[in-house]
């Protein structure tokens, strides 16, 4: 790894479902949904490895290449601040033909350098191989807004994604979100 090249990690976690303590029986069968799309990126700086986690936070619910295609946009900006020195990224993901084995996503790598300003190859894990340091950013995002929304019977749950957003911005440290909303 040279210092400017970032290694990047990136999976779609599961849909996350909202949950309400003391919730109505309907709302078990219509509660809202967010996508969840972790991050982990690691780059060398002064010869020192060190890595940040993003999720991003979504109410658009489509797992397509389009959506990969608009993550990818806020996490090139946030690599372009966090190390400017980076002139290319090496993406490894599962190799889930919706999202990142396709022929729109090899285009979307084709056209990186244009899209982004940043030189891009992506490297796939084998089928049901593609575990990494995402599903504890997925999974960590998921537990604590869980357990915040639960404490909160009466008022204050977290129901959409801008709640989420706000919720994991202020409490969760370590891992940095990003809001993309619909529209």
């Amino acid at each position: 790894m040279n210092e400017d090249i970032c290694i990047v990690l990136g999976d779609f976690a599961e849909n996350f479902t909202f949950v309400v303590q003391d919730e109505i029986q309907s709302y078990h069968w219509n509660n809202p949904q967010v996508t969840l799309h972790p991050f982990v990126y690691y780059y060398l700086n002064d010869g020192e490895v060190c890595h940040r986690s993003l999720c991003i936070i979504s109410d658009c619910l489509d797992h397509s290449t389009a959506a990969v295609h608009c993550f990818q946009k806020h996490l090139t900006e946030d690599v372009k601040k966090t190390a400017p020195f980076v002139k290319k990224i090496i993406y490894f993901s599962d190799g889930a033909g919706s999202q990142y084995k396709n022929k729109k996503n090899f285009l979307n790598v084709c056209h990186h350098s244009k899209d982004f300003g940043l030189s891009a190859e992506w490297h796939f894990f084998a089928t049901s191989h593609g575990k990494n340091s995402c599903d504890g950013v997925g999974g960590c995002t998921k537990r604590a807004v869980s357990k915040a929304s639960l404490r909160r019977p009466y008022s204050d749950q977290i129901t959409s994604a801008e709640d989420m957003f706000r919720f994991c911005s202020e409490e969760i440290k370590g891992i940095s979100y990003i809001l993309v909303l619909k529209e």
